[in-house]
């Protein structure tokens, strides 16, 4: 699949971390992806674990008129989420919704699913479940 990929973690380049899973598979795969850092923490910050406090967001609705559509925040965040790493996908298809998901377990099997490399019977799926799950827990 084609399209636009990009991994949000922490300071792109400078560890390798939880994002590492993710960027192996986009690189097994051959697919070009963006590496950043942009939109995590602070002021308009889209991981839930890194924005203002909710007294700073109640604060922002009451100066800045925001109408409470995004929980009080009008940040533009794609989808709510809680902590790096996180994958953005934009399919080339035109009539395809951007991706955007957190969670290393989450991010590998959707980029299992569009790169080609999930598994095809439910007992395939269940061990290659079980190989990241034991990944996660090392």
């Amino acid at each position: 699949m084609t399209g636009k990929f990009i991994v949000y973690y922490h300071a792109p380049g400078q560890f390798k971390g939880r994002g590492e899973f993710l960027r192996l598979m986009l690189e097994d795969a051959g697919v070009p992806y963006e590496n950043t850092s942009d939109k995590l923490y602070g002021q308009g910050a889209w991981m839930d674990m890194f924005r203002p406090s909710a007294e700073t967001i109640l604060q922002e609705t009451e100066t800045d008129g925001a109408d409470g559509d995004n929980g009080g925040s009008d940040d533009g965040a794609p989808y709510p989420c809680l902590f790096p790493p996180a994958i953005f996908h934009q399919p080339q298809e035109a009539d395809a919704d951007p991706v955007f998901v957190n969670q290393v377990g989450a991010c590998m099997i959707y980029l299992g699913d569009v790169l080609g490399y999930a598994p095809e019977t439910p007992a395939q799926r269940a061990r290659a479940n079980q190989t990241l799950l034991n990944a996660q827990d090392y």
